[in-house]
C-alpha cells in the first residue's frame, strides 16, 4: 500500500473507475501523437529528408513536442494513481487541443473532428471523475 488514501479506500489502479482509466488511456494516446509529431518534425529537418525550416527550429519542435508528450504521460499517470493534481494539466491539455482542432478545420477537417471528439470526451471525463473524488474525501 503506498500510504495514500482517499476515504477508507487506498488509492491505486484498483480504485479508479472507468472513467477514469479512459481519460488516462487518452492523454497516453495524446502524449504518443506528439512524440510522432516531434519525430516528424526531425525527420523533416534540412538533412533528415526535409527541405524546409532550419535544422534548430526543427530541433526546437521536436523537444517541445517531446516535453508535451511526457508532461500528458506523466498526468496520466498520475491520474491512474489517484493524485487530484493530475487534473489540472490534462484538462489545459484538452483545452488547448481544442483550440488546435478549431485552427485546423479547414486544411484538414477529418484530423480537426477526431482532434476535437478525443479532447471532448477527455474533458467530460475528467469533469466526470472530479465530483465523485471530492464526495468520497468529504466523507
Amino acid at each position: 500500500m503506498s500510504g495514500e488514501q482517499l476515504g477508507d479506500q487506498p488509492v491505486g489502479p484498483r480504485t479508479r473507475d472507468l472513467a477514469s482509466l479512459v481519460a488516462a488511456g487518452l492523454a497516453v494516446a495524446e502524449g504518443i501523437a506528439f512524440l510522432v509529431l516531434g519525430v516528424s518534425q526531425l525527420v523533416a529537418a534540412p538533412g533528415g529528408g526535409g527541405a524546409e525550416g532550419s535544422v534548430a527550429g526543427a530541433v526546437a519542435g521536436a523537444v517541445f513536442f517531446g516535453v508535451c508528450a511526457a508532461g500528458l504521460g506523466w498526468s496520466a499517470l498520475g491520474l491512474l494513481r489517484g493524485h487530484s493534481w493530475s487534473r489540472g494539466p490534462l484538462l489545459a491539455a484538452q483545452l488547448l487541443l481544442l483550440a488546435i482542432a478549431c485552427t485546423y478545420h479547414q486544411p484538414y477537417p477529418g484530423w480537426a473532428a477526431v482532434l476535437a471528439a478525443g479532447a471532448g470526451l477527455c474533458l467530460v471525463l475528467l469533469a466526470v471523475t472530479a465530483p465523485r473524488e471530492l464526495a468520497d474525501r468529504d466523507g
